[in-house]
Protein backbone atom coordinates (compact mmCIF):
# COMPACT_ATOMS: atom_id res chain seq x y z
CA UNK A 1 0.00 0.00 0.00
CA UNK A 2 0.65 3.91 -0.38
CA UNK A 3 0.12 7.36 -0.92
CA UNK A 4 -0.66 8.73 -3.88
CA UNK A 5 -2.67 11.27 -6.24
CA UNK A 6 -5.20 10.37 -8.52
CA UNK A 7 -6.15 12.16 -11.94
CA UNK A 8 -8.28 14.68 -10.60
CA UNK A 9 -5.49 15.48 -7.77
CA UNK A 10 -6.87 13.92 -4.84
CA UNK A 11 -4.74 12.34 -2.34
CA UNK A 12 -5.23 8.65 -1.38
CA UNK A 13 -4.22 5.39 -0.65
CA UNK A 14 -3.33 2.64 -3.54
CA UNK A 15 -1.66 -0.57 -3.91
CA UNK A 16 2.07 0.18 -5.37
CA UNK A 17 1.76 -3.90 -5.87
CA UNK A 18 5.54 -4.49 -5.06
CA UNK A 19 6.56 -5.72 -1.88
CA UNK A 20 9.25 -4.38 -0.22
CA UNK A 21 11.40 -5.10 3.24
CA UNK A 22 13.04 -2.39 5.36
CA UNK A 23 15.61 -1.65 7.99
CA UNK A 24 16.43 1.64 9.08
CA UNK A 25 18.29 2.58 6.27
CA UNK A 26 17.72 0.54 3.74
CA UNK A 27 15.30 -0.40 1.35
CA UNK A 28 15.15 -3.90 -0.26
CA UNK A 29 12.33 -5.55 -3.17
CA UNK A 30 11.39 -8.61 -2.90
CA UNK A 31 11.12 -11.05 -6.13
CA UNK A 32 9.60 -14.45 -6.11
CA UNK A 33 12.35 -17.25 -7.86
CA UNK A 34 10.91 -20.15 -9.43
CA UNK A 35 13.07 -23.15 -9.65
CA UNK A 36 13.20 -26.14 -11.74
CA UNK A 37 15.19 -28.07 -9.33
CA UNK A 38 14.02 -30.20 -6.13
CA UNK A 39 14.76 -27.28 -3.20
CA UNK A 40 13.95 -29.35 0.47
CA UNK A 41 13.73 -27.22 3.79
CA UNK A 42 15.96 -29.57 6.16
CA UNK A 43 15.73 -30.23 10.15
CA UNK A 44 18.64 -31.85 11.97
CA UNK A 45 17.25 -34.58 14.12
CA UNK A 46 18.70 -37.50 16.88
CA UNK A 47 18.39 -40.89 15.45
CA UNK A 48 18.65 -43.70 18.07
CA UNK A 49 19.39 -47.32 16.90
CA UNK A 50 19.23 -50.45 19.25
CA UNK A 51 22.69 -51.12 20.92
CA UNK A 52 24.29 -47.65 19.73
CA UNK A 53 24.74 -44.06 20.71
CA UNK A 54 21.82 -41.47 19.35
CA UNK A 55 23.23 -40.13 16.02
CA UNK A 56 22.54 -36.60 14.16
CA UNK A 57 20.57 -37.14 10.90
CA UNK A 58 18.40 -35.05 8.70
CA UNK A 59 15.03 -35.13 7.99
CA UNK A 60 13.33 -33.13 5.12
CA UNK A 61 10.07 -31.83 6.49
CA UNK A 62 9.23 -29.74 3.43
CA UNK A 63 9.59 -28.77 -0.24
CA UNK A 64 10.19 -25.14 -1.56
CA UNK A 65 8.82 -24.50 -5.50
CA UNK A 66 10.25 -21.11 -5.17
CA UNK A 67 11.87 -18.57 -3.05
CA UNK A 68 12.04 -14.62 -2.13
CA UNK A 69 15.05 -12.65 -3.23
CA UNK A 70 15.58 -9.44 -1.50
CA UNK A 71 17.31 -6.90 -4.41
CA UNK A 72 18.79 -3.62 -3.02
CA UNK A 73 16.36 -0.88 -3.90
CA UNK A 74 16.98 1.47 -6.88
CA UNK A 75 14.08 3.99 -6.37
CA UNK A 76 14.63 6.90 -4.43
CA UNK A 77 11.63 8.56 -1.87
CA UNK A 78 12.42 12.24 -3.72
CA UNK A 79 10.09 11.99 -6.49
CA UNK A 80 7.34 10.50 -4.70
CA UNK A 81 7.24 13.12 -1.88
CA UNK A 82 7.31 15.54 -4.55
CA UNK A 83 4.15 14.83 -6.59
CA UNK A 84 2.48 13.81 -3.17
CA UNK A 85 2.85 16.84 -0.91
CA UNK A 86 1.38 20.21 -1.65
CA UNK A 87 2.67 23.19 -1.64
CA UNK A 88 2.85 25.01 1.36
CA UNK A 89 0.71 28.83 1.53
CA UNK A 90 -1.66 27.94 -1.14
CA UNK A 91 -4.90 25.66 -2.18
CA UNK A 92 -6.17 23.86 1.04
CA UNK A 93 -4.57 20.52 1.45
CA UNK A 94 -7.28 17.42 0.45
CA UNK A 95 -5.96 15.07 3.25
CA UNK A 96 -4.55 16.04 6.39
CA UNK A 97 -1.55 13.55 6.69
CA UNK A 98 1.25 13.75 9.63
CA UNK A 99 4.61 12.92 8.43
CA UNK A 100 4.43 9.76 10.48
CA UNK A 101 1.49 8.66 8.23
CA UNK A 102 3.05 9.47 4.52
CA UNK A 103 6.48 7.59 6.18
CA UNK A 104 4.29 4.57 7.28
CA UNK A 105 2.32 4.58 3.57
CA UNK A 106 5.48 4.81 1.40
CA UNK A 107 7.70 1.79 0.20
CA UNK A 108 11.15 3.60 1.57
CA UNK A 109 13.17 3.07 4.78
CA UNK A 110 12.65 5.48 7.31
CA UNK A 111 16.48 6.38 7.03
CA UNK A 112 16.04 6.94 3.60
CA UNK A 113 12.39 9.13 3.44
CA UNK A 114 14.41 11.49 6.78
CA UNK A 115 16.81 12.00 4.38
CA UNK A 116 14.52 13.13 1.52
CA UNK A 117 12.35 14.87 4.22
CA UNK A 118 15.90 17.35 5.52
CA UNK A 119 17.44 17.83 1.95
CA UNK A 120 13.62 19.14 0.46
CA UNK A 121 12.99 21.39 3.43
CA UNK A 122 9.67 19.27 3.95
CA UNK A 123 7.53 19.86 6.86
CA UNK A 124 4.61 19.16 9.37
CA UNK A 125 2.51 21.97 10.30
CA UNK A 126 -0.81 21.07 11.68
CA UNK A 127 -0.42 17.92 11.21
CA UNK A 128 -0.40 18.70 7.56
CA UNK A 129 2.76 17.37 5.56
CA UNK A 130 3.76 20.80 3.12
CA UNK A 131 6.62 21.32 0.70
CA UNK A 132 7.94 25.08 -0.04
CA UNK A 133 8.43 26.10 -3.58
CA UNK A 134 12.04 27.38 -4.65
CA UNK A 135 10.92 31.00 -4.62
CA UNK A 136 9.80 30.88 -1.10
CA UNK A 137 12.85 28.91 0.61
CA UNK A 138 15.16 31.72 -1.51
CA UNK A 139 12.95 34.62 0.13
CA UNK A 140 13.14 32.71 3.84
CA UNK A 141 17.00 32.48 3.41
CA UNK A 142 17.30 36.07 2.03
CA UNK A 143 15.45 37.45 5.56
CA UNK A 144 17.17 35.00 7.97
CA UNK A 145 20.47 36.34 6.70
CA UNK A 146 19.26 40.14 6.62
CA UNK A 147 17.75 39.46 10.82
CA UNK A 148 21.44 37.62 11.65
CA UNK A 149 22.66 41.00 10.50
CA UNK A 150 20.94 43.18 12.13
CA UNK A 151 20.99 41.09 15.31
CA UNK A 152 24.99 40.74 14.91
CA UNK A 153 24.67 37.18 14.77
CA UNK A 154 27.74 34.96 12.65
CA UNK A 155 26.19 31.89 11.55
CA UNK A 156 28.76 30.03 11.51
CA UNK A 157 29.31 29.44 14.99
CA UNK A 158 26.50 28.12 17.45
CA UNK A 159 23.34 30.37 17.73
CA UNK A 160 20.01 29.96 19.24
CA UNK A 161 17.59 29.24 16.70
CA UNK A 162 14.95 31.40 18.99
CA UNK A 163 17.43 34.34 19.16
CA UNK A 164 16.98 34.96 14.95
CA UNK A 165 13.27 33.77 15.17
CA UNK A 166 11.95 37.06 16.93
CA UNK A 167 13.41 39.69 14.79
CA UNK A 168 12.62 37.60 11.74
CA UNK A 169 8.72 37.40 12.08
CA UNK A 170 8.81 40.90 13.04
CA UNK A 171 10.30 42.07 9.35
CA UNK A 172 9.73 38.86 7.28
CA UNK A 173 7.75 39.68 3.85
CA UNK A 174 6.67 35.90 4.31
CA UNK A 175 2.84 35.73 5.67
CA UNK A 176 1.79 34.10 8.98
CA UNK A 177 5.71 32.28 8.55
CA UNK A 178 5.18 28.72 10.29
CA UNK A 179 8.09 27.71 12.68
CA UNK A 180 8.28 24.60 11.19
CA UNK A 181 9.38 26.04 7.83
CA UNK A 182 11.91 28.21 9.54
CA UNK A 183 13.22 25.11 11.46
CA UNK A 184 13.53 22.64 8.48
CA UNK A 185 15.23 25.02 6.02
CA UNK A 186 18.01 25.64 8.48
CA UNK A 187 17.67 21.78 9.42
CA UNK A 188 18.92 21.43 5.81
CA UNK A 189 21.78 23.59 5.97
CA UNK A 190 23.59 22.30 9.01
CA UNK A 191 21.79 19.08 10.22
CA UNK A 192 21.39 18.96 14.07
CA UNK A 193 22.09 15.82 16.18
CA UNK A 194 18.90 14.39 16.27
CA UNK A 195 15.56 15.98 16.42
CA UNK A 196 15.38 19.93 16.99
CA UNK A 197 13.67 19.83 19.85
CA UNK A 198 12.08 22.92 22.06
CA UNK A 199 12.92 26.66 20.62
CA UNK A 200 14.97 27.55 23.76
CA UNK A 201 16.93 24.41 23.56
CA UNK A 202 18.40 24.34 19.42
CA UNK A 203 21.80 25.75 19.13
CA UNK A 204 22.80 25.35 15.00
CA UNK A 205 25.83 25.90 13.26
CA UNK A 206 25.65 26.92 9.55
CA UNK A 207 29.89 27.06 8.64
CA UNK A 208 30.00 26.50 5.35
CA UNK A 209 27.01 24.39 4.51
CA UNK A 210 26.18 27.92 3.06
CA UNK A 211 27.67 27.77 0.10
CA UNK A 212 25.64 26.21 -2.54
CA UNK A 213 22.42 25.25 -0.78
CA UNK A 214 19.89 27.26 -2.94
CA UNK A 215 21.53 25.40 -5.71
CA UNK A 216 20.35 21.68 -4.64
CA UNK A 217 16.99 22.30 -3.26
CA UNK A 218 15.14 19.86 -5.21
CA UNK A 219 11.23 22.06 -4.83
Amino acid sequence: MGLTKNAAGEQRLINHGNAVLCTDSKTFELRQVQTSNSVYVLQPRLISKAGSSPVLDLAAVAQCGSTLEAVPSTGWPHQLLKDLLPFWGEQPPLQKWTKREVFANLPFSNGELESAWVDMILFECDSYSLRPRAKTVLVLWEDILNAATAEAIPLDTNFSLNAIWRPLVEHTSIKELPWEFYSALLKRVAPAEGELARKTEDDMNLDSKLSGMMLETPC
